[in-house]
């Protein structure tokens, strides 16, 4: 029997002498390690920074148009909803169907019909909403008492309440990312809330798994937060038309807006690949013939199992996935360069008359007042004015002779040369005034009439001369 062992030189080779030895390799061979771990059937495995969010954006890239215009179902509805301030149960029911659909899409991949994915979503609507209803309760729960003990220790002193607040969300925080895997899990996997629950906590077993699933969720989750800061700016400075506003803030929301819940999935599946499927056979062996002895129960099918409908794993991030990141961090640091810019404008006085360090006048109960720019935390304007040329901005102010209740109703009407120009009923709530502190433009010359109704009553009037063509 040979002692010959790979890589060192035979006896044969060491008697014909010293030159003829092959050349050792300093570092014994090895195979390459793969970029991320993946399972034995290619499914890759470990929650990292890195992976889940390649995974959220390979997802993404893989099948943009249908989950970005399913994503944008809610987000047209709440833009014509006529009272976008009071909660809305179907556009809120609507919002849990379509990230369902976008779960279901996600984790089968594009081969799955879009009305398949919508039946699979609605079947698992209601353990999504059971879902989301549990994971609020419990780090709600985790937050009552830490936000009680702050409230009584740091009293008024801001700076304190602050930085105890922060402490405290660092105990809520670990409660939410332990749990937030279960609601991906309860519309994949079709299991119910305990085990999802029980699946959340399993795939989060370290620090480092939190840690890192905290700067995942943080990341995609406040995408659209730049975004949303830029539109605001640009709708103070009024560069663009509102409903053009409207739309392109829609659209830039809506594309960023599947993303939280696609991380979700990716980490969830990196934790809990799918089960494979079982083999199905014929209830009778091949070998059999007619007669029954050898017959054998039948595997039951799982509901899911057909073609194109299946789990699939992740796919290789393509151009439409990169795309969708550069678009997601231009669209981050425009936002923030316009918001920076609006910020920037007010303080030299682009959008009105510079105030930075001017005290605000106190409204007097009974009067409207104008002005650039009010605070409405003291009821006041700075440098208030009783006219101005057209075209110019403003912001207003009415006190009230007394406190209004939350049963009031209370109401706001704008007269133009004594003909009602507005007549809308206003917010509820305990108020010393009422005003709005979003520069306003006035369209043509003219007498407008500020009066601010309680239950019928006028409490607050105020007139605005504007001049000009």
């Amino acid at each position: 029997m040979s002692d010959e062992r790979p890589g060192f030189p035979s006896e044969s080779a060491l008697d014909a002498g010293g030159s003829q030895l092959p050349q050792m390799p300093v570092v014994p061979w090895r195979p390459a390690a793969p970029e991320d771990p993946v399972d034995d059937r290619g499914w890759p495995a470990g929650i990292t920074i890195e992976g889940v969010l390649k995974d959220t954006f390979a997802r993404y890239g893989a099948d943009a148009a249908r989950i970005f215009l399913v994503g944008l179902v809610p987000t047209v509805l709440q833009m014509l909803d006529a009272e976008p301030e009071r909660p809305n149960l179907l556009v809120g029911v609507l919002s849990v169907f379509s990230t369902a659909v976008v779960l279901v899409l996600a984790d089968r991949g594009p081969g799955v019909p879009i009305l398949r994915a919508a039946r699979v979503a609605a079947g698992r609507l209601g353990w999504l909403i059971v879902a989301f209803i549990v994971v609020g309760l419990i780090v709600g729960l985790a937050a009552l008492l830490p936000g009680l003990i702050i409230v009584n220790v740091a009293g008024s002193n801001v700076g304190l309440l602050v930085v105890l607040g922060l402490l405290a969300g660092i105990p809520i925080g670990w409660v939410f990312l332990r749990l937030v895997l279960a609601i991906p899990a309860v519309v994949v996997d079709d299991i119910g809330i305990g085990v999802a629950l029980g699946r959340a906590r399993e795939a989060t077993p370290r620090l480092g798994v939190v840690v890192s699933l905290f700067v995942i969720v943080f990341l995609v989750s406040l995408a659209a937060f730049p975004i949303g800061l830029g539109i605001g700016a640009i709708a103070a400075l009024e560069w663009l038309p509102e409903w053009l506003l409207l739309v392109l803030g829609g659209v830039v929301v809506a594309i960023v807006a599947p993303l939280p819940a696609l991380a979700q999935l990716s980490a969830y599946r990196r934790a809990f690949p799918p089960e494979p499927e079982p083999i199905r056979r014929s209830s009778r062996p091949e070998w059999s013939d007619t007669s029954t002895e050898f017959e054998t129960e039948p595997v039951k099918a799982v509901p899911d199992a057909a073609p194109g409908v299946s789990p699939a794993p992740p796919p290789r991030i393509g151009r439409v996935a990169r795309g969708l990141i550069g678009l997601t961090l231009a669209g981050a640091v425009t936002g923030t360069g316009a918001f920076v810019w609006a910020i920037g404008a007010s303080f030299v006085g682009a959008i009105g008359t510079p105030v930075i360090g001017t005290p605000a006048t106190i409204v007097p109960p009974g009067s409207v007042l104008f002005g650039p720019s009010v605070d409405l935390s003291s009821c006041g304007v700075r440098e208030p004015f009783r006219s101005m040329p057209a075209g110019d901005r403003f912001t207003w102010v009415g006190a009230f002779e007394h406190q209004t209740k939350p049963t009031d109703r209370i109401r706001l009407e704008v007269k133009v040369n004594g003909v009602v120009a507005l007549d809308q009923e206003q917010v509820s709530g305990t108020f010393d005034c009422l005003g709005n502190d979003v520069p306003e433009r006035l369209i043509g010359r003219g007498l407008y009439e500020f009066s601010l109704y309680v239950n019928g009553a006028r409490w607050s009037k105020g007139t605005l001369a504007v001049s000009g063509p």
